[in-house]
């Protein structure tokens, strides 16, 4: 929002950092982003999942809670119950 161009809080007031997108420089880059944004999501799942391999039982449910935290808080307290942490 700080960096929109025009006048966005004060009326008649454009903003001075705002950045205008340029058309013709951006779209290449933009597939391109796109594109290593998803490997780089991908290897770090995988490094999690190697991790999870080689790890030892405690490290392995350090690493659980990393699946706990995107998940809705009701499956969270059911998990935990089952194992009496």
């Amino acid at each position: 929002m700080a960096f929109q161009p025009g006048d966005l809080e004060t009326p008649g007031v454009p903003n001075p950092r705002g950045l205008l997108p340029r058309r013709g420089l951006a779209e290449p880059f933009d597939t391109v982003f796109d594109a290593l944004w998803i490997v780089v999501v991908l290897v770090g799942i995988g490094s999690l999942a190697v991790c999870f391999w080689y790890a030892s039982p405690e490290q392995r449910r350090q690493i659980e809670w990393l699946g706990y935290a995107p998940s809705p808080p009701g499956p969270q307290s059911l998990a935990l119950k089952s194992r009496r942490v």
